[in-house]
C-alpha cells in the first residue's frame, strides 16, 4: 500500500513496513491448496473478479537471461449481490527464462489505497 509520510520525515519507506503478504513458493502452493478444501469461507459464495493489466514496460537487466517488467493492475472483484471491490496497484516483475521458458522469480506489488477496505485478499494480484 501507498505510505503515507510528512514531507519533513525524510526516510524512504521499504515495502516491508507495511506489507500484507510476503510470500515464497510454498506459502503460495498452502494458500491454492486451502481454497480447494472447501473450508475457505472467503470464498463461499465465490468471489468474481476481473484483471486489467496495462502500462507493460520491458526493461533489460544485468543477466540476460532476466527481465524486469513494469505494469499497471486493476483487479475488479464482486462478491453476492452488492459487494464490490476495485484495487489498483503497479507491479515490478523479474521475469527469468528457465529452459527456453520465462518464469515469474520475482514479484512486488504496490497498491495505490493508503487503507485496505476489502474483508479479504484472497484474488493473485
Amino acid at each position: 500500500f501507498r505510505y503515507q509520510r510528512y514531507r519533513r520525515n525524510e526516510k524512504e519507506p521499504t515495502i516491508y513496513d507495511t506489507a500484507y503478504y510476503n510470500d515464497d513458493m510454498e506459502c503460495l502452493k498452502k494458500r491454492i491448496l486451502r481454497t480447494e478444501t472447501g473450508t475457505c469461507w472467503s470464498e463461499d459464495p465465490a468471489t468474481r473478479s476481473a484483471h486489467v493489466v496495462t502500462n507493460i514496460e520491458v526493461e533489460l537487466t544485468d543477466n540476460p537471461d532476466e527481465f524486469r517488467v513494469y505494469s499497471l493492475n486493476t483487479v475488479h472483484r464482486n462478491i453476492n449481490e452488492d459487494e464490490e471491490h476495485t484495487m489498483i496497484g503497479h507491479r515490478t516483475d523479474i521475469l527469468r527464462r528457465v529452459n527456453g521458458v520465462l518464469k515469474l522469480a520475482k514479484r512486488k506489488i504496490i497498491l495505490d489505497q493508503n487503507i485496505f477496505t476489502n474483508k479479504s485478499l484472497n484474488v493473485y494480484l
